[in-house]
């Protein structure tokens, strides 16, 4: 049997550690593949209108997350407003 020395034996260890990640990476997706093409295959048998009614759906979500998006923007941006406006006559009123 060959002695080998602790630098190469950390190297094979390292190397065996890569491959288990490289390995679990491919089979996650692998797996995300599988998804994608058992939703194609449903979405394949949809009819037209269900295409519609998906998309129409997605866009309205979409419409509601901007909303609020910009709902909560406005209220940031009015918050440091009035925080500008409380620093300002805290200081110019001292």
């Amino acid at each position: 049997m060959m002695d080998i020395d602790q630098e190469t034996y950390d190297k094979i260890i390292e190397t065996h550690i890569d491959v288990k990640h490289v390995r679990a990476g491919i089979d996650k997706m692998s797996c995300q593949l599988d998804d994608h093409e058992k939703r194609i295959r449903v979405l394949e048998k949809c009819s037209i209108e269900d295409h519609e009614e998906r998309i129409r759906m997605l866009e309205e979500r979409q419409n509601r997350w901007l909303g609020r998006n910009a709902f909560i923007g406005l209220a940031v941006v009015v918050v440091l407003q009035i925080a500008g406006i409380v620093v300002q006559i805290v200081f110019l009123g001292s």
